[in-house]
């Protein structure tokens, strides 16, 4: 429009508006916007649906390392032959624990 009037002159855009070109070309460009974003919203939804799957795997993966390090550890000092507080550990895994805290330096622990 704004170049319609500087190279046709005022008179040449009022008629241009009155015969609806400028009305069309607006319902094209308002429905190329709509298309693209809708478009920019499904992408927007499989990056987030990409996102969420990626999390679960990692808690997943993160919950079965922490399981497998809990009970490799468990069954080490269960299995020790040589080692202190083995006996108590067979019995209750915690009052081995309580008892090993109890003989051990803080500074040791940190």
């Amino acid at each position: 429009m704004i170049t319609l009037r500087r190279t046709g002159g005022f008179d040449v855009a009022r008629a241009s508006i009155m015969k609806g070109l400028d009305m069309r070309s607006m319902v094209r460009v308002r429905a190329q916007a709509g298309e693209m974003r809708d478009a920019e919203h499904q992408l927007l939804i499989k990056r987030q649906e990409a996102t969420r799957s990626r999390e679960r795997d990692v808690l997943l993966i993160g919950a079965c390392i922490a399981g497998l390090s809990i009970s490799t550890r468990v069954a080490i000092a269960w299995a020790w032959p040589g080692c202190e507080g083995a006996a108590s550990l067979r019995l209750s895994p915690l009052a081995g624990l309580t008892s090993w805290l109890r003989r051990t330096p803080a500074w040791a622990v940190m």
